[in-house]
């Protein structure tokens, strides 16, 4: 690796900056998806929290800088699918010094145990996190079957 005299103040600093960023990517690029997720997450991928309860499957998803407009939820039969785009916008008057958020798209699947109710589906984004509750169709709900003395 080559070795960098920080003398010329800021630009030598942003530009050691960017070789270290590019040596890490790279690293992590070649990596098994397990030792990536190991290191930290990749680009584009959002944490998911799922629980169940007898009626309802419920997914949070840190979607931190989203706004609901670029946000789409789709539900097919047991499948969701989240995707949006995160944008980050500066003003025509301002230069960026240093950028460490990034615009991303997002885009996850997820596929659920039992086929799902998408018309009672309900979702709602706080704070940042998404939150879905996403009922279980009545179908896939189970049944208690009376026993008949015969």
């Amino acid at each position: 690796m080559r070795m960098l005299a920080l003398r010329n103040g800021i630009s030598d600093w942003n530009r050691f900056q960017k070789e270290m960023d590019e040596l890490f990517q790279g690293a992590l690029s070649q990596a098994p998806a397990a030792g990536r997720a190991l290191l930290g997450r990749s680009r584009g991928t959002t944490p998911l929290r799922v629980w169940e309860d007898d009626n309802s499957y419920h997914v949070e998803a840190e979607l931190p800088g989203l706004k609901l407009e670029d946000l789409e939820i789709l539900v097919h039969r047991n499948e969701v699918s989240l995707s949006g785009e995160r944008k980050i916008e500066f003003g025509e008057e301002v230069t960026a010094g240093r950028r460490e958020r990034v615009a991303d798209k997002i885009e996850r699947k997820l596929q659920l145990p039992l086929e799902l109710d998408a018309d009672k589906a309900e979702a709602s984004l706080v704070n940042g996190i998404l939150t879905l509750t996403l009922p279980k169709a009545e179908a896939a709900k189970p049944r208690k079957i009376e026993v008949s003395a015969g």
